[in-house]
């Protein structure tokens, strides 16, 4: 039986190219070399064979052919059911034993000493609750102890089972690659079978961690990795690609490439209130501790950048195998915006540049602020050297209350005449953290489409925030440890009495 090996491995977006080395013996003349082990997913057009090693050889076929489960699979199966018999016994015990703790409690909860029948003093009824209370209570913790463990061996079952389901349904097949070969003599001949299998995908994911007191940003970028080829990758060389692949025996056809008027397509948009979860709780707090890694090497194209690796392990188990590809690090303006009118959180911003040779891919980032999970942020395509904001999540310390103070309608005139309605709203933001933070606040006012419509700003005014065309206030300001600070936008709308005026609350 030739022995393979696999020497290096190219994960795509979509797949998997793959390099593996075999050794065998074969005779003067027509040889046939069967290798086995080959996953079901292996596309069969893209099977290549080299020659490494061996004199006045020449490959005359190839061919692939649909083969059982492999013996190393077998043998991972008997392993898995095994281990779910041996969590299952565990389940039974753990079962049992809360079974047992259960009838202790129900037993405390039904055992009452008969007060009326009885004469006891009250040092004996103190004695007899306080022993009551303290078995009760050591036996509900008992209760609650087995269950947790109970809960965590249901939820290994389950894992175990999933990869159990997944090697017996979607690899019970897998394929063999046939070599025939002519050799003018008995020796040992090298061959390289490199071929693309599917089954495999990785995706972008990013990790950002802030120091909200010097403003230093970590931006770490990694690859989750999933496969079920049915081999498992041990220690192989390894290179994660950027580049789709798309391995088919016809090449494609060209498309026209055509241009045209842009036709807009008009859509009425609903209204959209934004609202936020709550973060920043003590309970919800997250520490993850920072993990030195290992750079891969780096190879940028025009279209793609490759991360090589000397070793990887990933196997094939479906599971998201997390892999760091590259970092950066730069100080930015920690902003906390908001938009009291809509949403009553202050949200973490930054503005950073991708200090990256190549683009960054779209994925999730989760963020970190100060040593603590806060939230997930949305990360799209960025190209190298391009500016982007990243919002980093809510932070309750910062709170907001927006208020309509005081409404006032005057009317002038008996008959027509005129309406004039004032608004005076105040919004109050209080800085709870014990450092400097930097603010920007978004509000509006009514812009009158109409001419009999006359909408007056008296407070604020242009020398102390910035206003718009459109009718949007910002304040930016910095706001010290614990400081309070009050804004005030105050403005009327006047307009005939006999005309009925739409967009006012």
């Amino acid at each position: 039986m030739p022995r393979s090996k696999i020497s290096s491995i190219t994960i795509y977006p979509n797949g998997a190219f793959i390099m593996k080395l075999v050794e065998a013996s074969v005779k003067k003349g027509e040889n046939l070399i069967k290798i086995s082990g080959f996953p079901e997913s292996l596309n069969n057009q893209s099977v290549q064979v080299e020659i490494l090693k061996g004199d006045d050889i020449k490959i005359s076929d190839v061919k692939v052919e649909e083969t059982y489960l492999e013996s190393p699979e077998v043998e991972k199966i008997k392993k898995l059911k095994a281990k779910l018999d041996s969590l299952n016994n565990l389940i039974t015990s753990k079962q049992g034993e809360l079974d047992v703790v259960l009838g202790r409690i129900e037993f405390l909860k039904k055992l009452t000493p008969a007060f009326e029948r009885q004469k006891f003093t009250i040092d004996e009824i103190e004695a007899y609750l306080k022993f009551f209370s303290k078995t009760l209570n050591e036996n509900i913790k008992e209760k609650n102890l087995i269950e947790s463990e109970l809960e965590k061996l249901k939820d290994e079952r389950k894992k175990v089972e999933d990869e159990l389901g997944q090697i017996s349904s979607a690899k019970k097949k897998g394929k063999n690659v046939e070599v025939t070969v002519y050799s003018n003599s008995d020796q040992s001949v090298g061959l390289k079978i490199s071929y693309f299998v599917y089954g495999v995908n990785w995706t972008s994911g990013y990790e950002v961690r802030a120091n909200s007191k010097t403003g230093k940003i970590g931006f770490d970028y990694f690859s989750f990795v999933r496969q079920m080829t049915g081999e498992d990758w041990i220690d192989v060389p390894a290179e994660i690609s950027t580049a789709p692949v798309s391995i088919s025996g016809t090449p494609p056809d060209l498309s026209p490439w055509n241009v045209d008027i842009y036709q807009p397509y008009y859509r009425k948009e609903r209204e959209v209130v934004l609202e936020a979860p709550m973060l920043h709780k003590e309970s919800a707090e997250v520490i993850e501790k920072k993990t030195p890694y290992i750079s891969p090497e780096v190879e940028t194209s025009v279209s793609s950048v490759s991360f090589k690796f000397s070793k990887l392990n990933i196997p094939s188990d479906n599971q998201a195998h997390k892999i760091f590809l590259a970092s950066f690090s730069q100080e930015s303006q920690l902003v906390y915006y908001a938009v009291p009118k809509l949403s009553r959180y202050a949200y973490l911003r930054v503005k950073l540049k991708n200090d990256f040779k190549f683009p960054i891919l779209p994925g999730e980032a989760r963020i970190y602020v100060d040593g603590k999970y806060v939230s997930s942020s949305s990360i799209q395509r960025i190209l190298p050297g391009q500016m982007f904001d990243l919002s980093m999540g809510v932070d309750e310390a910062i709170k907001i209350n927006r208020n309509l103070k005081n409404k006032f309608t005057e009317y002038t005139g008996l008959f027509g005449g005129t309406v004039k309605v004032s608004y005076e709203y105040e919004t109050e933001i209080e800085n709870g953290k014990d450092v400097d933070v930097f603010v920007e606040v978004k509000d509006n006012y009514p812009i009158s489409r109409n001419e009999k419509i006359k909408v007056v700003l008296e407070s604020p005014t242009e020398k102390d925030v910035e206003i718009g065309n459109d009718g949007i206030i910002t304040w930016r300001f910095n706001l010290k440890a614990g400081e309070k600070k009050i804004l005030k936008l105050k403005f009327y709308v006047e307009h005939p009495r006999d005309i009925k005026v739409y967009g006012l609350d």
